[in-house]
C-alpha cells in the first residue's frame, strides 16, 4: 500500500493553486495524499467555495475517499482510486472563478475511462485567475491533442461580485489511466516532447472584447478594443481580427482577450474593466502585456507556462520559453518533483 504523502500547502505560492494541483496529481496518480496548511500564506487561510468544489469534482471523478471537508478546512486527506469520466453539474455560489476549478478538473479528466461532461455556474472573468477566454483560446490549443476532444461553450457571462455565468465544458479521453507506469510508457511512445522555445512570427492578433448588455450604449467593448488596436498597430504594426460580444449579466462588467500564434507559440493577455475605470484604460493595459510578453522573445506566456508544467513532466524533454517563471511555476514544478517521486517511472 502506497504510504499517503504529505503536502505542505504553505510551500512556496502557498495558495489555492497549490491545492488544487496536489490533489489533481494524486488523482491521476492514485496516490493518497495529505495536504495541509492549505492557502495558509493567503489572508483568508482554508478552502474557499472554488476550492471546495473542484475537490467535490475531483472525489467522484476518482471515487475517493476523503476525510471532512468544508469552506475554510485546512487540511485535507484524499484517497484516489480509478479515474472515470461522468456528468457534473456545479453551482460555485459566488463569483468564484469558474476557469480555477476546471485548472483542477482537466488534467485528470483528459486521462479518465469515459467522457465528462461539466456544466459550471460561477465567475467567468474575475480577478485574480484565468479568463475563460484565456483558457478556450490559449491553453486549450496546445493540449487537445492529448485527448480525443475538448471543448469549453460559455452560455452565460459572469462578472465579479454576483457572478451568474455558466460554462460548459465536454471532455472524451484518447487514454485512460488503470496503472500509472503502464499509462505512462505508452503515452511517452505516442507523443513527441512539448517544444515551445522559438516565437516565429506572428500574422495577426486576434481581440476578444466583452461587456455587459448595460454597457452596450456607452459602447464599452469597442472602445476597449479600439485602445487595445490602436497600441498593437502602433508597436507591433500587425493586425488585429476583433470580436466584439454583449451579453445579459447579473452585474455590470466587461474583459478583453488579446492573443497571438504561429505553429510553435501562443501568447495571450487579458484584463476586466471595473467601476470607475475608463474602457480605454482596460484595452491599453492588456495591450501593453501583450506587448511585454512578446517583447521578452518567449514562446509562450508567463501563464501558460504554469499551466503546461504538468503535461511536460509526463513528455521528457519538453522545453519552453516565456518571459517570467513566475512563482506559480516554480510551485508546480516543486509539486511534481514531491508528487512522482515514489513512482517508478519508464525510461524510454
Amino acid at each position: 500500500m502506497l504510504e499517503i504523502l504529505q503536502i505542505d500547502g504553505s510551500m512556496l505560492e502557498g495558495g489555492g493553486q497549490l491545492t488544487r494541483m496536489a490533489l489533481s496529481f494524486a488523482a491521476l496518480t492514485k496516490t493518497p495524499v495529505r495536504v495541509y496548511n492549505i492557502r495558509k500564506n493567503r489572508p483568508q487561510s482554508g478552502l474557499k467555495a472554488q476550492h471546495l468544489h473542484a475537490l467535490k469534482v475531483l472525489k467522484r471523478i476518482c471515487d475517493a475517499k476523503t476525510s471532512e471537508f468544508s469552506i475554510g478546512t485546512t487540511e485535507v486527506t484524499f484517497w484516489p482510486r480509478m479515474l472515470k469520466g461522468r456528468n457534473f453539474y456545479v453551482d460555485i455560489g459566488t463569483a468564484g472563478a469558474i476557469s480555477l476549478l476546471l485548472q483542477n478538473i482537466i488534467l485528470p479528466a483528459m486521462f479518465a475511462e469515459g467522457k465528462t461532461s461539466l456544466t459550471i455556474q460561477g465567475g467567468t472573468d474575475t480577478f485574480f485567475a484565468p479568463t475563460i477566454d484565456w483558457m478556450r483560446y490559449v491553453f486549450l490549443p496546445v493540449i487537445k491533442k492529448y485527448c480525443n476532444s475538448i471543448e469549453i461553450n460559455v452560455e452565460r457571462r459572469g462578472y465579479y461580485p454576483k457572478g451568474g455565468g455558466l460554462v460548459k465544458i465536454e471532455i472524451v479521453p484518447k487514454y485512460s489511466i488503470e496503472n500509472f507506469n503502464d499509462f505512462l510508457k505508452k503515452f511517452r511512445k505516442e507523443n513527441l516532447p512539448i517544444v515551445m522555445d522559438s516565437q516565429g512570427k506572428f500574422n495577426k492578433v486576434f481581440c476578444i472584447s466583452h461587456a455587459s448588455e448595460s454597457l452596450k450604449e456607452k459602447q464599452v467593448a469597442e472602445r476597449q478594443a479600439k485602445s487595445a488596436s490602436k497600441v498593437i498597430k502602433e508597436n507591433l504594426n500587425l493586425d488585429v481580427d476583433v470580436k466584439i460580444e454583449y451579453s445579459k449579466t447579473l452585474c455590470p462588467g466587461s474583459g478583453i482577450l488579446l492573443y497571438c500564434y504561429n505553429s510553435g507559440s501562443i501568447i495571450g493577455s487579458d484584463n476586466l474593466g471595473k467601476p470607475g475605470k475608463p474602457a480605454e484604460e482596460v484595452g491599453k493595459e492588456c495591450a501593453e502585456k501583450l506587448l511585454y510578453e512578446i517583447n521578452s522573445n518567449a514562446a509562450i506566456d508567463k501563464h501558460l507556462a504554469d499551466n503546461l508544467i504538468a503535461f511536460m513532466a509526463l513528455l521528457p524533454g519538453s522545453k519552453i520559453k516565456t518571459s517570467e517563471i513566475t512563482m506559480h511555476t516554480k510551485t508546480c514544478v516543486w509539486l511534481i518533483a514531491v508528487s512522482y517521486t515514489h513512482l517508478t517511472l519508464p525510461t524510454n
